[in-house]
């Protein structure tokens, strides 16, 4: 263990831990890590010594990755978890499923089955301390049906999740991912995330801020200035915007000014991890180029 402590001390600038200069901007230490889509086949204890390893402060688990469900299903003990994250001194959220889900949806069984699925990863969340839960807010069934329907639909669902956490007593922020400009998603716009919020009316609720998401809807630091306030957690990643091929590229390699993302993110005092998405063949070569374009990005905007 004092092998990885110094591991983690001469990373010490990959972590962005720069406690002075924050301080004077009265913004708390940003927390790096990886959602576990990056890792991809590695469990979650080779995954979280790899981050660790790298100098990475946290990672976002999800809760329908095949490592993590057997912990939802009850065949493993959730507190293993814990135990993981906190051997590699990680701090770690938890992303809500949605393949095949619909919490917002026109059917109410896939409706149902899609609520009741999510409140399983909020219930491992709080089983495991964990720190935040990802929600999508849901989307269209079709572009024929007006979207008040769905945005209604999301409201009451959403409100069931909070209203759940707040019956559980938890401390866990819920945090409403914006979504990208494909026409099966309505939750893409600054107006329609905080009609959401308004509606839901629940102290546990606030925004995971999705750059790359936000990049094909609008730019990405207007975006942000409309709900900054609201932001309680971050993904990164890139693209080039609506006609991207892939709306999840590897950092550096599309049009996000990360430089202006981070300067609003600073401004508004936003406290809370930096989770980047995407991924490639190699973990180890993905994190280390991820952490190189946010090490950069973070001097150039004057944050170190």
């Amino acid at each position: 263990m004092e092998e990885l402590r110094k591991q983690r001390l001469s990373l010490h600038f990959l972590t962005l831990n720069v406690k002075s200069n924050w301080e004077a901007r009265s913004v708390m230490n940003w927390k790096v890590g990886f959602c576990q889509g990056v890792l991809r086949t590695l469990d979650l204890e080779k995954g979280a010594r790899l981050l660790s390893s790298m100098g990475c402060d946290a990672i976002e688990l999800w809760s329908f990755h095949p490592t993590v469900m057997p912990y939802v299903i009850g065949k493993k003990n959730p507190s293993e978890i814990s135990s993981i994250m906190k051997r590699y001194n990680l701090s770690y959220s938890v992303h809500a499923p949605f393949h095949d889900l619909n919490i917002a949806g026109l059917n109410d069984r896939i409706r149902k089955e899609s609520l009741l699925e999510t409140l399983e990863a909020l219930h491992l969340a709080a089983n495991i301390d964990a720190e935040l839960l990802v929600l999508h807010p849901g989307k269209r069934t079709t572009i024929e049906v007006p979207d008040e329907v769905y945005l209604e639909r999301s409201i009451e669902a959403v409100k069931r999740v909070c209203q759940k956490a707040e019956e559980l007593g938890l401390k866990m922020r819920i945090g409403l991912e914006n979504m990208d400009s494909k026409r099966t998603h309505f939750a893409n716009t600054p107006k329609c995330l905080l009609s959401i919020l308004e509606g839901v009316n629940s102290p546990n609720l606030g925004i995971t801020f999705d750059v790359a998401h936000a990049n094909t809807c609008m730019d990405p630091v207007e975006f942000l200035k409309q709900v900054a306030d609201k932001v309680v957690h971050v993904h990164l990643s890139d693209n080039t915007g609506p006609t991207s091929a892939s709306f999840h590229m590897p950092l550096g390699t599309g049009n996000v000014n990360l430089v202006d993302i981070f300067k609003e993110l600073a401004n508004g005092g936003y406290e809370g991890m930096l989770i980047v998405e995407g991924g490639g063949e190699n973990p180890k070569d993905f994190i280390e180029r991820s952490l190189k374009v946010i090490k950069s990005a973070i001097k150039e905007a004057g944050l170190t």
